[in-house]
């Protein structure tokens, strides 16, 4: 499924599109947090892809938001601002469209379209009609004559409240007549500033597009820096470490919940106080091991990380990767580093066409939030087919953690050794950073098993607990041809415990007849003394059973969301695989019977 198709009932559909926000400019300025942990620098380039650069000399973009346009230019919000001047607003902000941005090789022009804005950090294009957010404004910048120029900036929804230091407004998305939004609370010194200015600071908000009224969806967010659309059109947002939130993080977002950070005083209407009320993040960043300052999440509707999030981070570098589960009605799941070797700290991420990802860059050498004292980008990655043996997800089980690989493992995939397991907590104090990486335990990896295809590693970890992080570090695995892992990290949330058996998927995805992406749940369960795969989707589909050597033991056509029984009947003990096609495309999973 698209993440983002328009629904306006006076806009198109026909487009993907852009998933946009700002960076996060709230960093202690006595701390260097530009240096990662040792060990955990962001990664070179991931062969998979083919970097291209798409700034032509003399333009230096600070990437505050893209989206295309439906000709194929590529539209550009420039944020513009200086860190020196965080105390005034600032109106230096631009808005850039580019020509060439796909050729092979890139041929970029770039036309000036507005300027004077007021602290731009999202941008999105509805109908070919530009909007920008940021500062204290949402507004329509339109052309009416045509000339590639901005006639007006016309306001469509106007924060009146007094400015505080940093208290910048996050987004931009669009959905059924409405755009959404995050606020991020003011800040001195790293700490949000005692008592908050304004109200309904760090909240999520939808902005009604024809009237600009305001409804204040959710709370307790510090610095959500990244909003997109995932699965089923829900929304998700990244915020960024600081006191009351010890690491980064990226949630689920959805409405009345409270997401941890506490204003002075309460917000009263989703701080409700006690840490049992703060809503789980999906997965943690952990901070100076695998981010700092996240920015937008990009949800893949296509390729091998289908049904996956690429966050890009500006402060730790790099495009970081969220796998994700749905557990007891909640996403949780695992982070991945997933490419470096770009040219500045990534803030937003757009999907292009065949594939391609258009990564915006940005930074301030005045302050401490940048990549390696970068402070422009924009470049393009486009897939390359080049195989790359890499953890793509890590599943929740019952007794221990399930690792799918891109490769078949080789043999030393099965030894205990090659895998360090440790958990911790994350509390959220009143402190800078404070409860980061609490209570720490090392656990032991009691039994490891290989599955039969050699893709999946199930790993038996004595003493997991709910509520905590766990890291797998995984050594010396190498894949069945001998190539070395890209990385061996994973950072999995556990806010719950999974299910099922260990090489049985939790969820999958497929491509449907018409060629829509669908988000199919797809598990094998058992129900009622019967086995079957419950799935939530309402087009046909069509069921192959194998047994191990690949001899077909069954098939099953239906359609429709819910619990279909396989036909089991007669089959003897042991592993085998359920194909599951719609349309062109066949997803496996295995199915173990005793």
């Amino acid at each position: 499924m698209l993440p983002a198709a328009l629904s306006f009932p006076f806009l198109k559909r026909d487009r993907i599109a852009a998933l946009s926000g700002l960076f996060a400019l709230f960093l202690y300025p006595a701390l260097d947090f530009n240096a990662p942990e040792a060990g955990a620098t962001p990664l070179k380039l991931h062969p998979g892809y083919t970097l291209a650069n798409l700034r032509p000399a003399g333009f230096d973009p600070q990437t505050a938001g893209i989206d295309w346009l439906s000709d194929g230019r590529l539209v550009l919000a420039h944020w513009g601002g200086l860190h020196k001047k965080v105390t005034e607003r600032q109106y230096g902000g631009k808005v850039y469209i580019l020509t060439g941005v796909m050729e092979t090789p890139p041929n970029v022009t770039v036309k000036e379209f507005a300027t004077g804005l007021n602290d731009p950090g999202g941008l999105k294009v509805v109908d070919d009609e530009i909007y920008v957010l940021g500062g204290k404004l949402l507004v329509h910048l339109p052309d009416k004559n045509k000339d590639g120029k901005a006639d007006e900036v016309r306001n469509v929804s106007v924060w009146n409240e007094p400015h505080a230091r940093h208290e910048f407004i996050f987004g931009l998305e669009a959905k059924d007549g409405f755009f959404y939004g995050a606020t991020g609370v003011g800040i001195s010194g790293g700490r949000s500033t005692k008592p908050q200015v304004n109200t309904n600071r760090g909240t999520w908000v939808k902005i009604n597009a024809q009237t600009g009224a305001r409804e204040y969806l959710a709370g307790g967010l510090r610095t959500p820096n990244g909003i997109a659309f995932g699965p089923d059109d829900e929304m998700f947002v990244t915020d960024n470490q600081g006191d009351w939130l010890p690491s980064s993080k990226l949630m689920h977002m959805q409405p009345g919940k409270f997401f941890g950070h506490r204003n002075n005083p309460p917000d009263p209407k989703f701080d409700p106080g006690g840490k049992a009320n703060t809503a789980p993040p999906v997965v943690w960043f952990q901070h100076g091991a695998i981010g700092h300052s996240p920015g937008q999440p990009l949800y893949m509707t296509e390729g091998p990380y289908q049904g996956q999030f690429l966050v890009g981070d500006i402060t730790y570098g790099g495009i970081q990767r969220v796998f994700m589960e749905k557990i007891n009605g909640q996403y949780q799941g695992v982070l991945f580093r997933h490419t470096g070797g770009l040219e500045s700290g990534v803030n937003r991420l757009l999907h292009g066409p065949n594939g391609a990802i258009i990564v915006g860059g940005i930074g301030d050498n005045d302050g401490n939030w940048n990549w390696t004292k970068k402070e422009f980008g924009l470049q393009r990655l486009i897939p390359n087919g080049t195989p790359v043996f890499e953890m793509l997800a890590v599943f929740s089980k019952p007794q221990g953690m399930t690792i799918e690989f891109s490769q078949p493992v080789g043999t030393s995939a099965g030894t205990a050794a090659n895998y360090g397991v440790k958990s911790w907590e994350n509390i959220p104090m009143d402190g800078y950073g404070a409860g980061n990486k609490m209570n720490i335990k090392t656990l032991n990896v009691a039994n490891v098993q290989v599955s039969p295809d050699k893709k999946r590693v199930y790993l038996k970890i004595d003493g997991l607990e709910t509520g905590r992080e766990v890291h797998i570090e995984v050594k010396g695995v190498k894949s069945d041809g001998g190539a070395d892992l890209w990385d061996g990290d994973a950072y999995y949330n556990l806010t719950n415990l999974g299910s099922g058996d260990p090489f049985v998927n939790a969820t999958t995805s497929v491509q449907m007849a018409n060629g829509a992406t669908h988000p199919l749940q797809f598990r094998v369960a058992r129900e009622a003394g019967q086995v079957g795969l419950r799935v939530d989707t309402h087009e046909a589909f069509a069921v192959t059973l194998r047994d191990i050597q690949g001899a077909v033991r069954g098939t099953y056509q239906s359609s429709g969301k819910g619990f279909h029984a396989l036909p089991t009947q007669g089959l003897k003990p042991g592993i085998y695989v359920v194909e599951l096609r719609a349309g062109q495309k066949v997803q496996r999973s295995n199915l173990t019977l005793f």
